[in-house]
């Protein structure tokens, strides 16, 4: 998939080549730094993608029934769905949880007024069925009185609180894939550990697919049961979670971990990354790493890798990998 916006500029590239497919079950984390294409790749799936951003190019293949003529499931393309005809899916088939709860939720309307709406038109239910089960959705979250929080508007609750509701409203229709776009970022550090630990619970319990969108690898190395590394509009590295904290092979991943404090070895001082990320506005067909990164060849001047395929569900896009590089399990991070 390709995702583009045609600015006066030109054209910015915002996500380019991005392959991946995601099961139910799976927790798919993306993780890269600011302006590397991850928000822009889970917003096209979710159809959120207005003018002047298009699908250029590529596939969103969904399994569902919900355009079924016999009622039995088939995949759809999400790219070619009508814009109008996206709500059946968006928040029914499709849940979404916003960085900013504050932004998510309505100031106006109450969190009983938005969950019931949201419960009545996907699931066609009386509100009076919608009100009983917004209230088992909050109890499930760890909202305290849920009934009573029903009448609450979102400025009267804390930030953890505003969050838990957003995700009883991405989980109220049971989607098969519910997509967290730095939920935790805008939390403390207590409070982010209690929503990650809620959420691994409620995909366990639902049994949705889940991806999940962060620039911290501590939170993906609790959550992640493979990893997707992006950078410049890219896929860098596509592997298990496992894979990635054990053998890294592209020279950006490890870059991202060795910016990471360890307690097992003697660090005199973390090693950053030096220079900018790309600006994807009109970008050369090069690797978007290559102005940083310190084991560019004579062929990376050329062309540009594309994803193939290592090992065993292990894909990386690079001409020089990094081989036998000292291990960082998942402990070091978390």
């Amino acid at each position: 998939m390709c995702t583009y916006f045609d600015m006066a500029e030109g054209t910015v590239k915002a996500v380019q080549d991005v392959s991946f497919d995601l099961w139910q079950d799976e927790v798919l984390g993306i993780v890269g730094e600011t302006g590397s294409g991850k928000s822009v790749t889970v917003k096209s799936i979710a159809g959120l993608i207005d003018k002047p951003g298009y699908i250029a190019k590529g596939e969103i293949l969904f399994y569902t029934d919900e355009f079924s003529s016999n009622g039995q499931p088939e995949y759809i393309d999400l790219a070619k769905l009508p814009k109008e005809q996206y709500s059946r899916i968006r928040g029914k088939h499709i849940g979404m949880i916003f960085q900013d709860p504050m932004t998510s939720l309505d100031p106006m309307y109450t969190i009983g007024d938005q969950m019931i709406e949201t419960i009545v038109h996907h699931e066609g239910v009386s509100e009076e069925e919608a009100e009983e089960r917004a209230i088992r959705l909050l109890e499930q979250v760890g909202i305290p009185k849920p009934k009573e929080r029903l009448n609450d508007y979102p400025f009267q609750l804390s930030g953890g609180q505003r969050q838990r509701v957003v995700i009883a409203i991405a989980l109220s229709c049971n989607p098969e894939v519910l997509i967290a776009d730095e939920p935790s970022t805008a939390l403390d550090v207590t409070v982010q550990a209690q929503i990650l630990e809620l959420m691994k619970d409620l995909q366990k319990q639902y049994r949705s697919g889940l991806l999940f969108i962060t620039h911290d690898l501590a939170v993906i190395a609790e959550i992640a049961t493979k990893i997707q590394v992006m950078y410049g509009s890219y896929q860098m590295e596509l592997a298990p979670s496992e894979v990635v904290f054990d053998n890294p092979m592209h020279p950006y991943t490890n870059a991202l971990l060795e910016c990471i404090p360890r307690l097992d070895v003697k660090q005199e001082e973390l090693a950053p990354i030096p220079g900018q990320p790309p600006i994807m506005l009109n970008p050369p067909p090069l690797c978007p790493f290559l102005p940083r990164c310190k084991r560019a060849v004579d062929r990376c001047y050329k062309e540009m890798p594309s994803l193939e395929q290592v090992e065993d569900n292990h894909f990386l896009r690079c001409f020089n990998p990094v081989v036998n590089r000292v291990s960082v399990v998942k402990e070091d991070v978390g």
